[in-house]
């Protein structure tokens, strides 16, 4: 795996992080407060919901259920209703439940559970870049901060059963000039 770098605008930053302690910021704190954002697409949510009642779920979508039910029991049991079936029979039949239908409650379910884990989960974002001006510029403090190279990161960060948390996750980044385009690397991690 390439190497993967973290812009620094302090020693003492460094310093953590040569002894081993990364920060994961919370979602909440981020730079961006559009970052992570809650939003409910209600023609998508009927959509996709249309196309899984007629077509049933397939064997991917069933065990994406399943990392799903992983996240809500870790980072929110306290909005999970349901249990994953048991097969793709019985979690086929769950579909006709009304409250699928009402997309006001699945709104309200949504936004306090995306709130509850906003609040659990942290970030520590990586770059695969260390000579990308705009981020000298914004996280290391006006190009006198430092940058901060990672070996392997997934041999340490090698993931969970959520399937989304305490792993590498590819993210890129394209701003209105396509010359800006950044590539790097996610690690979502349980605060």
């Amino acid at each position: 795996m390439r190497p993967l770098y973290k812009f620094v605008g302090s020693q003492g930053a460094v310093r953590a992080m040569a002894s081993g302690l990364l920060k994961f910021t919370p979602i909440k704190e981020l730079n961006d407060p559009s970052e992570l954002f809650p939003l409910m697409d209600r023609d998508g949510v009927l959509a996709s919901l249309t196309a899984v009642r007629k077509a049933g779920y397939t064997k991917e979508q069933f065990d994406w259920l399943g990392c799903q039910e992983a996240i809500l029991r870790l980072l929110s049991p306290e909005t999970r209703i349901l249990s994953r079936p048991a097969t793709i029979e019985a979690a086929n039949r769950t579909l006709s439940f009304a409250v699928y239908d009402d997309l006001d409650l699945m709104e309200r379910q949504l936004l306090q559970t995306i709130n509850l884990m906003r609040a659990r989960v942290g970030v520590l974002s990586l770059t695969e870049r260390y000579d990308s001006l705009p981020m000298w510029a914004h996280y290391a403090a006006n190009a006198k901060g430092y940058v901060v190279r990672f070996g392997d990161l997934a041999q340490e960060f090698t993931g969970d059963s959520t399937g989304s948390l305490n792993a590498l996750k590819p993210v890129g980044y394209r701003g209105t000039d396509s010359r800006s385009f950044n590539t790097g690397q996610l690690i979502l991690f349980q605060v």
